[in-house]
């Protein structure tokens, strides 16, 4: 049978992620840091996402008795931090070629989505802009940049100065940073395209769901797959 392309989100998959992020708010704050750290150092690894859900899912469930027992979370870890982390490298299946080419579509599409919303509705008056290939640059190298991002934050998730970074404040920086450099350019460049519609960034908004979506099938496949196959 084949898998149905969901843009709803009600797969397995889907279904343990909304449970992770509901019970991550009952968890103390100081190991919510703890559980960011080792999943942004499982990412980086290459750890299959459905897998990373399923330890996360453990960890949040750990996090949640050490606050009713008023111990250590990270003390429960089997030795500790890192060696918790090379304990769960040692078996953890690793995400699947198809599903890096979705993450990368599904980042490159939200960039876009994002980059072409506030080009369209901040520099230009709806539903009339002007879009050209500095751009399209800009948009590639804010791209090119969270990659980067993401890899360094990943390799240095254990050094002290890095411990407590939030990826999501970071990430937001570095799209903030590119937006203010397009905002100048938008000033200086002569545009290419001059579009009178909103429809090429709907389309940019479907295939960007397309692309999610995709992406939660094969993460949905393989956590049938570590069902089977993993305690």
């Amino acid at each position: 049978m084949k898998a149905k392309l969901n843009l709803f989100g009600n797969d397995k998959f889907e279904q343990l992620q909304r449970k992770n992020r509901q019970q991550f708010k009952n968890i103390r704050k100081e190991d919510g840091v703890v559980i960011e750290r080792i999943e942004r150092e499982l990412k980086y690894n290459q750890v299959s996402k459905a897998y990373i859900e399923v330890i996360k899912e453990d960890m949040i469930r750990m996090a949640v008795s050490a606050k009713r027992r008023n111990s250590s979370f990270v003390g429960a870890l089997e030795g500790g931090e890192k060696g918790f982390v090379e304990e769960v490298l040692k078996e953890a299946p690793k995400v699947t070629k198809i599903a890096k080419v979705w993450g990368i579509l599904e980042d490159a599409l939200y960039i876009f989505m994002v980059y072409a919303a506030v080009v369209v509705f901040l520099f230009n008056k709806p539903p009339n802009y002007d879009f050209g290939y500095v751009n399209i640059a800009v948009m590639a190298a804010a791209l090119l940049a969270l990659i980067l991002t993401n890899i360094f934050l990943g390799k240095n998730s254990f050094f002290p100065q890095f411990k407590d970074v939030n990826d999501g404040i970071i990430r937001l920086v570095v799209m903030g940073v590119f937006l203010v450099i397009s905002y100048f350019v938008e000033t200086e460049m002569k545009p290419v395209f001059h579009v009178t519609s909103l429809i090429p960034l709907a389309i940019v908004i479907l295939a960007w769901l397309l692309a999610l979506s995709a992406g939660n099938i094969c993460s949905n496949r393989d956590l049938k797959f570590i069902e089977k196959n993993y305690e």
